[in-house]
């Protein structure tokens, strides 16, 4: 499918209505209704809170050659060179997975190239897999064929594929998820993926095989890639009635993982020392008995590694896990229940917390197509999915110890479609603009788009009073042995992060909800409430600073609002269009990002 330019103007994003229905196991029983007086924050444009870093610098792209493999053409040759940095320029990197291959067999090419399923080829993938013996595309892009003294290794379809992926404007992380079957003797484990999930067995050939790839790469400009090795290698699953526990894309023990994680960290290294290698990303929910079993994985990770000659713990950049929202997490738990855990982890390992990087994060997909099999809209399009990404970033730059974000653009374990203009991309282009990574720049349409520019500027982050949080009881699926009775969880939020540059403050303001609110119903009405965004510390004259409002929107309705041209001597009180009260507060709506801004003017109007 081809790709739309809507990304090109954010101003222009499509959205329907709110999320309903399918998002009831999300959150716990609808409480009473919060009281409806005004929320006042307040913009302490002097008081700051160190630089506000642009983390949310990445994308999932899924498995490398399913994007830029040599089955099809190169993408830039239809949409453009940069094309994906041009349609969302607040990236940096995309993460792709399976970057070595594995992704097809010999002991599965009966099935696979029949397009049939069978015990050892449980899934059948039309975008991977053939038809009446022709090899599809994951065969076309394997690059490892036989095992022992008749193996033989083609770097093409890697070096295109990388090739075609830096056209597009980002830099690579090369997640390697997979093994082919030549490394982990014969041994296949295509249970989720339609990858190669078996661990390694022979290290030594896998070592030089690693290292001859990544060899092959480095005049294509290395420095700065990001690497990561096995994707969520402690990720387990219940299957079936009797919930038999079950390893999801890696079915390696921890010691194995261990081993292949210090192996290939130092043939990569050897080979392109310029790449940053991250150690993750590792799983942290706890929804079934034994599913809290990081610490083996990095027992096993810390012991390896202390053996190791030439690459230790000191080399690893960061630690990333996977965040989802489920029924038993909400993403308000994300900080302090997930993000805890991991670093729980590496201190009961003896290493030393590293960075945090969160390569996945998303609603998670059982919700996501239960919702879009009732309402037959994509969750992207609704406003519930921008202000949960809002929310979500909001709550890792608060945390101080997230140092990237993935997030999912698309979705394209249900289809390959690519890039679609959604509220939520919009989310992360006003957290460009507001982190001061990217510009505004007049569209073609009269619309005003994002673009990273000269003028750019990184912003200092200043503070913020107002925020609020609403709590109800809820019990999660499964707790840990011993706990008992409903604990407090938060279900609805209202805050904001505030930058200020050299002639600007600008305010992200944030409600999210995970409550079912569409945006016709009655409880999306009961759940709005009036918010004044005020200012002190601007240091100027009355009269001198005009400002406008931005927000993730519907597409009708309309375009970005003026607020009221003038501030007063320390503080402002915005409205939200044209011929609105000039001190009068804005009704905010459920689940709505704005992005305010205001703006030292020569004059006032």
């Amino acid at each position: 499918m081809s790709a739309p330019d809507g990304l090109a103007s954010l101003a222009r994003l499509a959205a329907a209505l709110l999320v309903a229905g399918a998002f009831a196991a999300l959150v716990v029983a609808r409480p009473k209704l919060e009281p409806t007086d005004a929320i006042t924050l307040q913009v302490h444009a002097r008081e700051r809170r160190g630089r506000l870093d642009p983390i949310w610098d990445e994308t999932n792209l899924w498995k490398l050659y399913l994007r830029f493999g040599v089955h099809e053409p190169d993408p830039a040759e239809v949409r453009g060179e940069r094309w994906i940095a041009r349609q969302a320029p607040w990236l940096g990197w995309a993460r792709v997975n399976a970057a070595l291959g594995g992704n097809h067999a010999a002991p599965i090419a009966p099935w696979c190239d029949h397009h049939a399923a069978s015990p050892e080829h449980p899934e059948v993938v039309p975008g991977e897999c053939g038809h009446d013996g022709v090899p599809g595309p994951a065969a076309r892009n394997e690059f490892v064929h036989g095992a022992g003294p008749s193996r033989t290794v083609d770097h093409a379809p890697l070096r295109t594929a990388v090739q075609r992926l830096l056209r597009s404007g980002v830099k690579p992380h090369l997640n390697v998820s997979a093994t082919p079957v030549s490394f982990t003797g014969g041994a296949t484990d295509f249970f989720a993926y339609h990858w190669n999930g078996a661990p390694v067995t022979d290290l030594d050939g896998w070592s030089g095989f690693v290292s001859g790839a990544f060899g092959a790469l480095p005049d294509l400009g290395t420095a700065g890639w990001r690497a990561s090795i096995v994707n969520e290698p402690n990720c387990l699953t219940l299957v079936g009635s009797r919930r038999v526990i079950r390893h999801v894309g890696y079915s390696g023990t921890p010691r194995e993982y261990a081993r292949t994680f210090v192996a290939t960290a130092r043939a990569i290294r050897s080979a392109a020392p310029g790449i940053a290698i991250h150690a993750g990303n590792y799983v942290t929910s706890l929804t079934f008995p034994g599913e809290d079993n990081l610490p083996a994985y990095l027992r096993a990770l810390a012991d390896e590694l202390a053996a190791s000659p030439d690459f230790g713990w000191q080399h690893v950049t960061s630690t990333s896990t996977s965040l989802y929202e489920t029924p038993d997490t909400s993403l308000y738990e994300f900080v302090p229940v997930r993000l805890a855990r991991l670093e729980a982890a590496q201190r009961a390992a003896g290493l030393a917390p590293k960075p945090v990087k969160i390569d996945e994060l998303e609603i998670h997909a059982s919700a996501r197509r239960a919702y879009e099999a009732r309402h037959a809209q994509p969750l992207d399009s609704t406003l519930f999915a921008a202000s949960w990404h809002a929310a979500a970033l909001r709550a890792f730059v608060a945390a101080g110890n997230v140092v990237s974000s993935a997030d999912w653009l698309a979705h394209p374990f249900d289809s390959l479609h690519d890039f679609v203009p959604s509220p939520k991309a919009r989310v992360y282009g006003l957290l460009g603009l507001l982190a001061g990574q990217l510009d505004e720049v007049p569209a073609n349409d009269g619309t005003i788009a994002v673009e990273r520019g000269a003028r750019a500027r990184a912003r200092v982050r200043v503070a913020v009073d107002g925020g609020w949080t609403w709590q109800a009881s809820g019990t999660p699926r499964f707790a840990p042995a011993g706990a008992s009775g409903a604990t407090r969880r938060t279900v609805r939020s209202r805050g904001a992060l505030a930058t200020r540059g050299h002639d600007t403050v600008r305010v992200l303001v944030v409600h999210h909800q995970n409550e079912i609110a569409p945006d016709a119903s009655a409880l999306a009405a009961a759940l709005r409430r009036d918010v004044v965004v005020s200012f002190d510390g601007l240091g100027s004259a009355p009269g001198k600073h005009a400002g406008r409002r931005s927000a993730a929107k519907p597409a009708s309705a309309g375009t970005d609002a003026p607020l009221r041209r003038c501030a007063g001597r320390t503080s402002a009180t915005h409205a939200p269009a044209r011929g609105a009260s000039p001190r009068g507060p804005h009704v905010l709506h459920a689940n709505a990002v704005w992005l305010v801004e205001l703006r030292r003017a020569p004059r006032c109007a």
